[in-house]
């Protein structure tokens, strides 16, 4: 039997040769070029002009790590851990954050307003103009959620459900 800290030494160890490994090959830094053709895409396919990724978060039930308090605890009344990712036009995962605290959320209104970072207008009264904004972000927007729905799909594990549990050390 392993001590913990000598089973987390491994895991990060051969998580991190894994990466070194797999990174280049499938999930590579975007150069200027790549940035470009994904902005032509979103503009071509979705009317979203300077558009070089759609970003969404997908919660995965974790088990409760020990001595983790309500970390991960979300309000969903369950432990989570949040992948967060950015896709291009097509629904290719071009960035990933792993490991991000399940009581944050991942709707809409949590991404704060910024230059580089747009979001729908609130649903009030709309002019036409922020209507048919909200309908070209919404449409650029479902390359995230196609994508994160791929990924469910063809790995079953993540699929809701209390038979599908990740277990962090």
């Amino acid at each position: 039997m392993r001590g913990l800290s000598t089973i987390s030494e491994i895991i990060k160890t051969t998580t991190e040769g894994i990466w070194e490994a797999l990174q280049p090959k499938f999930l590579p830094t975007p150069s200027e070029e790549k940035w470009e053709n994904v902005a032509n895409t979103y503009y071509e396919l979705w009317n979203m002009p300077n558009c070089v990724g759609a970003i969404d978060g997908k919660h995965f039930r974790i088990k409760c790590r020990p001595k983790s308090g309500s970390t991960f605890f979300n309000y969903k009344c369950f432990f989570l851990i949040v992948l967060m990712a950015s896709v291009d036009a097509d629904g290719l995962f071009t960035t990933v954050d792993v490991g991000e605290v399940g009581r944050n959320t991942d709707v809409d209104e949590a991404f704060p307003l910024k230059n580089n970072i747009m979001r729908p207008y609130p649903k009030r009264i709309l002019d036409m103009k922020k209507r048919i904004f909200n309908f070209r972000l919404s449409r650029a927007r479902k390359s995230v959620e196609c994508a994160f729905g791929m990924l469910v799909s063809k790995f079953r594990l993540f699929e809701a459900g209390t038979q599908n549990v990740l277990k962090l050390l």
